[in-house]
């Protein structure tokens, strides 16, 4: 009997163990994964945070600005003629330029004296000529802007070149020399007629004649009165012209009162050289005026 007792304590022992190794893993299973609440809220997860080993991708979108390919610059630039270059009125001389990004026509301007006169074809009403980098230029004799003042003596010009389409682009060539042609060199007059000895009567016409070289542009044609001692005691303009003759009615209220021959001589003036350059001539000789 007494073995009896022992086996059942010991089958009770077990049985105890197991109940409460159930038990209790029940109790920790309720303790580890409690029941889902009704309560939670949306969006209340923690938010989840990277891991800092992790590689992300780089992305290949280029944040540099890129450079803006710029216009090149349109210019002018004159060649010929060059700075103290001396060039004779009435001779041919070509005018050179570079030019880039500009139109296909330019318009050539010379400057001296204060004047502006375009250098243009000959024939044609379109002042502008091709912007080939060439003009072959006919330098003038005389110049309009100058009341067709001859070149007789060295001008300081310039040339501009400015393109037709844009006034703003414009070229400029040094300071270059304008100089007379070989007619216009040595300019020169000498009267003729009357060179004296003559005798004119009042109410007649009588032709005062000259001899000039070169293109002298307007003459002056004066009366000058003198003494019997030579000394000059009137003078009188008695007309102008270009030529080298001048028909002259003696007027009827000619002054005869000074000198008891009332002598005379014509001198003929170049306008341009009244003051100071001389150049002028007188009858070598007087002439007599009378009735």
């Amino acid at each position: 009997m007494k073995y009896n007792k022992g086996f059942i304590g010991i089958g009770m022992i077990v049985a105890i163990i197991a109940i409460l190794a159930v038990g209790g893993g029940v109790v920790y299973y309720a303790t580890k994964s409690p029941a889902p609440s009704s309560n939670i809220k949306e969006n209340s997860y923690p938010p989840v945070t990277q891991n800092q080993n992790s590689t992300i991708p780089p992305t290949n979108i280029n944040t540099q600005t890129q450079p803006v390919t710029a216009k090149p610059a349109a210019s002018i630039s004159v060649l010929s003629p060059s700075a103290g270059e001396r060039i004779s009125a009435g001779s041919a001389f070509s005018i050179k330029w570079n030019s880039a990004n500009t139109s296909n026509r330019v318009l050539l301007i010379l400057h001296l004296s204060s004047i502006q006169q375009i250098i243009a074809p000959d024939s044609g009403a379109d002042v502008t000529v091709v912007n080939n980098g060439s003009f072959t230029w006919k330098v003038p004799k005389s110049f309009d802007e100058l009341n067709s003042t001859p070149v007789d003596h060295d001008y300081i010009a310039y040339i501009t070149i400015q393109d037709s389409q844009n006034k703003n682009i414009v070229g400029q060539s040094k300071n270059f020399i304008i100089t007379p042609s070989a007619t216009t060199a040595n300019p020169s007059i000498t009267v003729t007629s009357p060179n004296g000895g003559d005798v004119w009567k009042i109410g007649q016409t009588y032709l005062v004649t000259t001899k000039s070289s070169g293109n002298l542009g307007t003459k002056t044609i004066r009366l000058n009165r003198y003494s019997d001692d030579g000394v000059r005691v009137g003078s009188e303009t008695i007309g102008t012209t270009e030529d080298d003759s001048f028909s002259y009615k003696v007027p009827s209220g000619i002054d005869q009162t000074r000198g008891m021959a009332a002598r005379y001589k014509i001198q003929v003036i170049i306008n341009k050289y009244d003051s100071g350059m001389g150049v002028a001539d007188e009858s070598d000789n007087y002439f007599t005026i009378n009735n």
